[in-house]
Formats: structure tokens, sequence, C-alpha cells
């Protein structure tokens, strides 16, 4: 809050867009333009050229001035409107910034967590990070239970450890070691960015066994497994043959087959959309992966095979996979996966796990890590990531590699010469729709077709 006294040797101004926009910059210092319509509300335009709007009157007997918000963030219409709040307020005896600056000395001296959180999230969180972030911090957040009135400044690094013996018996031991390192960052962020002067009582040992509980007053992390679970050479005939169930949703297939042949995150295949796909190109451009950078996904035969068919029945959807969803698009198809891993007798293959076959089955194909991270959109990092450079052509012919022996063990492909049976199978199946007149016709030109080819 700043009590200085606005310049008012300057006639008011009706500050509209216009207006505003045709005010130039005084040559130091800044210079104040009060408006026409709304008492007390004032823009201020510094030497810099920035232009923010405030309201100066006095509050309870002293002359204050109260920032409204910046131009052209904000608009003329929008600060008289809060001008003429703030004027209400004030005229019942309100001070507007008494209870932001309560909540701002509470952040400073001994903020509860909810206060914190809500603080962190608002502040950080939603600006900076993805929404699946947002959505598992607050998941974390709310494993806090009567933590969540508790003041930070009470909590001590004995009450850490109870917490996380409390929340590895309610929640497992990952959910456990989860939150206390969100409990961990939150403090973090208070003492780093509020001003809050004590300490962080999360206290994590990094010692491998043993170390841990009042002797210490460190939390030790339970020890987690990395899972590296991947289709294996048996499994594949098993799941093909469910994808190929008459009960199975023929959109639900054909996501599993594009997660299968190109190794994309499910989230990214569920809202694959029409304008990032190059078909004569053979290329996916994923706008925003989970780094936040775009990533270009190269095709392989037998993921453009599929979505060509796809293309010719679109009808004017945007989306790869429509779904009369909020999205439009396709959301996580439980339902439909689990009867298919149930019929193939894989319960505990994930649809991430399907990421993972498709790297795995590049290194079985003896294809090089570089080209393997390239087609699964990591980052090279260091010297290396400079140097080693992949190009589409090279990732895709790694992708095809892999993808060739996964579909020959899983019996599509019979051999490696046989690279065609997906196309043949959907031509197959638009045939069979066909009336039998027409078919056998186009059948009989086929037969002539390699008659002719034959004697050449």
């Amino acid at each position: 809050m700043d009590s200085r006294k606005p310049d008012t040797d300057r006639d008011p101004v009706n500050l509209t867009k216009r207006t505003v926009e045709a005010i130039k910059p005084p040559a130091t210092g800044r210079a104040d333009h009060r408006d026409t319509k709304v008492a007390n509300l004032v823009l201020t335009v510094t030497a810099k050229g920035a232009k923010t709007f405030t309201l100066y009157r006095r509050v309870q007997g002293v002359p204050k001035r109260i920032r409204i918000g910046a131009y052209p963030g904000m608009t003329p219409e929008q600060a008289r409107d809060a001008a003429r709040k703030l004027n209400a307020r004030i005229d019942l005896g309100e001070e507007p910034q008494a209870e932001k600056r309560a909540k701002r000395n509470a952040l400073t001296k001994t903020p509860t967590f909810k206060l914190l959180w809500e603080t962190y999230r608002d502040k950080h969180l939603k600006p900076h990070r993805s929404e699946k972030t947002v959505s598992g911090d607050t998941y974390m957040f709310a494993a806090l239970g009567n933590w969540q009135s508790r003041r930070i400044s009470s909590m001590t690094p004995a009450d850490v450890i109870a917490l996380h013996g409390k929340l590895t018996s309610d929640r497992g031991p990952t959910m456990a070691n989860r939150t206390v390192q969100f409990v961990r960052r939150l403090v973090n962020y208070a003492i780093d960015e509020l001003g809050y002067t004590g300490t962080n009582p999360v206290k994590i040992s990094k010692a491998k066994g043993g170390a841990r509980g009042k002797r210490t007053g460190a939390v030790q992390l339970h020890r987690e497994q990395s899972r590296d679970r991947f289709l294996h050479p048996d499994e594949a005939p098993r799941l093909f043959a469910a994808l190929h169930h008459e009960e199975t949703d023929p959109d639900v297939r054909d996501l599993v087959y594009l997660l299968l042949l190109t190794g994309a995150r499910r989230r990214n295949m569920q809202a694959m959309a029409w304008r990032d796909i190059n078909l004569d190109r053979a290329l996916w451009i994923i706008p925003k992966s989970k780094n936040g950078d775009p990533v270009t996904v190269p095709l392989s035969r037998w993921a453009l095979a599929i979505l060509h068919r796809r293309d010719t029945e679109r009808n004017g959807s945007p989306w790869v996979f429509p779904a009369h969803s909020r999205s439009g698009h396709i959301e996580e198809p439980k339902k439909a996966w689990n009867a298919i891993r149930e019929r193939a007798g894989l319960t505990d293959l994930t649809l991430h796990d399907l990421r993972r076959t498709m790297a795995t089955w590049q290194r079985m194909a003896g294809q090089p890590l570089e080209n393997i991270g390239a087609s699964l959109g990591h980052r090279l990092g260091g010297v290396t990531g400079i140097y080693a450079r992949t190009t589409p052509d090279t990732v895709r012919e790694s992708i095809e590699a892999g993808t060739l022996k996964l579909l020959t063990a899983g019996g599509i492909e019979k051999t490696p010469e046989t690279t065609d049976s997906i196309e043949a199978s959907a031509i197959a199946e638009r045939l069979a729709d066909l009336p039998a007149a027409k078919r056998a016709a186009i059948m009989a030109l086929l037969a002539e077709e390699t008659s002719d080819g034959k004697g050449t």
C-alpha cells in the first residue's frame, strides 16, 4: 500500500481503452490521471510506460493508495467496478487491505497447512505446473486429514515420522512417501517464497536401512520397486487374439494398437487430433508432452494403415478417437481395457506398460538407445544431447524393427517378409461389407492384375 499523494495538477480524464492507450509516459518519475467517472480512481503511469489503476482516498482518516490492477491485464471498466466496490466498503468503515495484510502476516509467522496449501496451489502450482500435477498434489493434501488445520510451527520431526507410519498403514508405502515429500515441499515454499522464519521439520534419511525414528529425527522412506512390466513374446498372441475378439470395441482396439505401435503416453493418444498428423510425411506432432515440449512421433507403416482407415471414417471430427465426453475425445477406457486383458489372461498389464513394451522390443531388435529414447520423446542430456541427433527416418526404422519383431511373435506377421498383413486385414474387412456381386468383380479384377504381373 502507498500513501503518496497523487499529482492533481492534470485535468481528470475519461479513462477508456482509447484514452489510456494515448497517455504518454512522463520523462521521469510517475504521472497520475484521475478518472472523470468514478471518484478516487487514478491511473498511474511510470517513466518506463507501466500503467496501473489505484484508488487514492482517506481510509479511516488516513490517506492511502490502494492498488487495483495493471493495464492491460485489467480494463478501465473492470477498474471502475473494483473502485466502486472499494469506495462502498470504505464508506461502511472497512479497511480493505486489513484481510490481505492479516493473511500475509499469518503466512510469514505461523501459517496453517490449509492456508499454506491454498497459497502454494494458487500462486505456484496453477500458473506453472500441469493439471495432472495440481490434481496429484490436491490428492496428497486431502490425505493429510486433521493435519490440514495444524500450524506448521507446531510440527516436529517426531510428528512427521508418526504421519509417515500412519499413512503407510492407511494408504500404502508409496503414498506415505509421496505425502511426506509433499509436506516438505510446502514448508520449503513457505521459507523460500513467503518469508516464514521457522525450520522445516521434515527430514528425510539418506541411509539405506535402519537409521530412522526418534534416534535420527528423520523419516526413512520405503524402498520402491520401479515397474518393468512389458508384453513378453508368449503373451503377444493372447493380447492380439483378445483385441480381435468380437466383443472388443473397435475404437479401443485401434487405441491399444496405436499405443503399442507408437509408444505414446495414453493421455496423448486419447487426445490425438487430426490437425497434428501429417499422413503424407508419416509424422504425428504432440503439441505438449509431459515435459512441456512438443514431440515428433514417426509413424510406422502399421500405424499409418490404422490412421488411413480411421481418416476415411472420421465424419468431420477433429479427434482421431471421438467420443461423447466433456473433452470430445475418448477418455481412459478402463472397462474395455479390463475386458481385453481378462480375455488375454494378462490382468497385471497396464496401458502404460504398452509404452514400455515398444521400447523393450526395439532393444530386443538391436536398436541403439538414442533412437529408442527419441521414439519415446526423451531428451538427451549434456554434450551427447547436442551431437547425437536423431532424425525421424532413423527413429522410424527403430520403431519398425521393434514392431516387426513384436507382431511376428504375436502371429500377426508370420515372417519378416510379410509386413503388409494389417493392411490386408483392413482391406478384407472392407470387402466383406460389399455386396457379393461387387466383391466377386473386384476379386476377379485383382486376380487378372496378379496374372498380368507374373507375365511381365
